[in-house]
This record gives C-alpha cells, sequence and structure tokens, in this order.
C-alpha cells in the first residue's frame, strides 16, 4: 500500500513491538557491514515508507489514541489472534461508531466457518494446511519446509487486494467494509494444478497449454486448446509426455509446426521478444 502512495502509519506495542526490528545486524560473510549499527534491512525492506507508531491498545489511553487515528482513516489492516480486538472494543462494529465509512481487513489463518475459527500461526502453517508443503519433494519422500514464507507472500497480497476492492467500494458509496481474509485459503486458490486434478478425479484437465521450443533456439510458439484434439492428430505426439513433445517440437521448423499446432485446433500465437513488442506495436 505505502509503495502505490498511501500514507500508512504501522501501529505496534511498547511492549512487544515487531521482532524484526531485534533481528541481529547484518553480515556480509560472517563479518559486520561497516557504518551498519543498528540497522536491520529486512525490517527496513518490509516497512519502507511507512510512519509508525507505539499505543498500548489494552490501556484505556491507548484505546482512545487508536480510536483518535481511526477517525481520519479510511482503512485498518490488522493481524491479531482471532476476538483480541473485539475483546478490547475496538473490533469493526466498535470502531465504526468513530468512522462510518471505514473499511477494515482481518488476516486470519481460516474463516470463523472453516472449523477452526481460533487457529494461529504463520507461513508454514500457512502452507501446510493449504496443501502446498505435500508438493514438496519426491514421491514417497518426506516433504520438506518451503523456505521462501510463502504463506506470507500469498497472504499479504490477498489482503491488498481485497482492501483496494473495498477501497473502490468505499469511494464509489461511502459505505464502509469488513472482509476477513484467510491465509490458507490464499495459499490454496493458487493451487490450480492440484485442484483440476481433484475436480476431474484424478484425470488428466480437458485444458492444456505449452510453451514450446522450434528448431529455431530463437523462436517459441504458446500454445493451448483441449487435449482431446491434439489426440486426433496423428503428427503430433501425446500430450502428456512432455519431454517426447518437447523433443518433437524442438526438431520441427517454426512456420510447419505453427501450421501442424493450427490443424489440431490449437491456439497458436509466437512468444515474442520485448523489443519485438515494442516495435511492431
Amino acid at each position: 500500500l505505502a509503495a502505490l502512495g498511501v500514507e500508512v502509519i504501522k501501529v505496534e506495542s511498547p511492549h512487544r513491538p515487531d521482532p524484526n526490528r531485534r533481528l541481529p545486524a547484518p553480515r556480509i560473510l560472517g563479518s559486520p557491514v561497516p557504518d551498519a549499527e543498528g540497522a536491520q534491512p529486512y525490517f527496513d525492506q518490509l516497512n519502507a515508507g511507512k510512519r509508525s507508531v507505539s499505543i498500548d491498545i489494552n490501556s484505556p489511553e491507548g484505546s482512545r489514541q487508536l480510536r483518535t487515528l481511526v477517525e481520519t482513516a479510511d482503512a485498518v489492516i490488522e493481524n491479531y489472534s482471532p476476538g483480541v480486538l473485539n475483546s478490547l472494543s475496538l473490533g469493526w462494529t466498535d470502531l465504526l461508531q468513530s468512522n462510518p465509512r471505514l473499511v477494515m481487513v482481518s488476516m486470519g489463518a481460516l474463516h470463523k466457518d472453516d472449523g477452526h475459527p481460533g487457529l494461529r500461526g504463520y507461513a508454514p502453517m500457512f502452507s501446510g494446511v493449504g496443501g502446498l508443503e505435500a508438493l514438496v519433494g519426491y514421491e514417497n519422500q518426506t516433504t520438506g519446509m518451503l523456505r521462501t514464507g510463502w504463506g506470507d507472500l500469498s497472504g499479504g497480497t490477498a489482503g491488498l487486494l481485497a482492501a483496494l476492492a473495498a477501497l473502490i467500494h468505499q469511494q464509489r458509496t461511502g459505505a464502509g467494509a469488513y472482509i476477513h481474509v484467510s491465509q490458507v485459503k490464499a495459499v490454496t486458490y493458487q493451487l490450480t494444478g492440484p485442484l483440476d486434478d481433484w475436480n476431474n478425479g484424478g484425470n488428466e484437465p480437458e485444458e492444456w497449454a505449452a510453451i514450446l521450443p522450434t528448431s529455431d533456439p530463437s523462436s517459441w510458439l504458446a500454445v493451448s486448446g483441449k487435449r482431446t484434439a491434439v489426440e486426433k492428430a496423428a503428427d503430433i505426439p501425446p500430450l502428456h509426455d512432455d519431454d517426447e513433445l518437447a523433443a518433437w517440437s524442438q526438431r520441427q521448423q517454426p512456420t510447419r509446426l505453427r501450421e501442424s499446432l493450427g490443424r489440431a485446433g490449437l491456439a497458436v500465437a509466437d512468444v515474442r521478444r520485448v523489443e519485438q513488442f515494442v516495435h511492431n506495436e
């Protein structure tokens, strides 16, 4: 949001500030970085462009200070454990009294009707419960944890889109909105391949797409369509064998390959480089 030009005020507890502030100082090959004492690049990266304030929302004075901020805010985004703000009379219905057009986005793990409304966790839990961790590793081997914190990235992106949609609605109607984002489902919704397989009873989905090489190393083709159409074309190998298909296409002259795929009922387009796109457009 800050990168999009929004004024963002990060509210932290004076007793439990953002733990990223306390990460070790930056080092290069084990040695401290000169003139970087007290710096924390990871915290700075995540919070660039934000303002910050320390408020004890558990105290009456802190509650009043937060409500004062909310009076002129367009949105509040929070990721407390489920029920914390409501227990402090700082939930959405409470804050609407200070700002009737307020947008509020809660970044929870699951929705309240998902069977585990009080579930708490961080990125590894989101990607684990969301189904992504089961795809890490190889068949009959123990899966390993993703090292990228993908659950954080997915949840943050979903929260951003939810906030922007609600703010557009606010601008058009003057009304506020409350949105509860499930960071677990934000991961699951990206697993389009496994979900398609499950929806088809384990069978390969009818729709198919690929980027294929040709005999010209600088020429590739983007292809999509229905598997059944291709399987009727005698001169095209089976689509379920990616290696065989790529080896076959790599032996084909670009124009001839484009014609063969087109006769099979597939949509075919050239993969263009940036300079080609700019000059042609």
